[in-house]
Formats: C-alpha cells, structure tokens, sequence
C-alpha cells in the first residue's frame, strides 16, 4: 500500500511539472526593457518618434503586435491597422527595419 502512494505521488508531481512546463513556454520575454509578449494591443496612431520596433509573433499567452519603443516606454501595436503597416514600410525604406521576436530582423 506505501508503494502505491508514492508511485501515485510521484505521477502527480511529473503532471503537475508537465503542466507547468506547458503554461510558461509561452511566455517570451518579461524584461521590461525589451519586451517581446504583448497581452494587449492598441489600433492607436503613435504620435512621439518611435525609435525601434519589434514584431512579435502570436504564442501562448501572447497575441500578434508591432511593438514599437519610444522615448522611454513601448507600445503594443495592432499589426494590421493601416498605420501600423505603413509605418514599418517607411521605417524600412529608412534603413531602420523593424527587429522579429525570434528570428532578428525581418
């Protein structure tokens, strides 16, 4: 009977691991100072000089965005909002592609 506890025991650790594992994958980066997860996005135009930019890729926990850095803050961006969209072809036309969450730069 104690054997079958522990064995019991030991496959809801390897579970619960398992799960946990699963669950925090996701998640791409929590440093605040280049973050590549965005919970949120906003369809809203940038008015201040964006200074970098990321593309960020759907994952997990996280939803597709640009992700543009500011003056000292970031903005999690709708992809396709049209705005979005030309402003990545004139940052690239200037020399400034936008960086991609996991392969560099796009």
């Amino acid at each position: 009977m104690l054997h079958s506890v522990s064995q019991n025991q030991l496959i809801s650790v390897l579970i619960l691991t398992a799960v946990l594992l699963h669950y925090t994958s996701g998640v791409q980066s929590h440093d605040p100072k280049n973050p590549t997860c965005c919970k949120r996005v906003s369809p809203a135009r940038i008015v201040t000089k964006i200074d970098d930019c990321i593309i960020a890729e759907a994952s997990h926990q996280c939803l597709p965005a640009v992700i543009f850095f500011t003056q000292g803050t970031y903005y999690c961006s709708t992809p396709n909002a049209r705005w979005v969209i030309k402003k990545l072809k004139d940052l690239k036309n200037e020399g400034r592609p936008c960086r991609n969450s996991t392969t560099g730069t796009v």
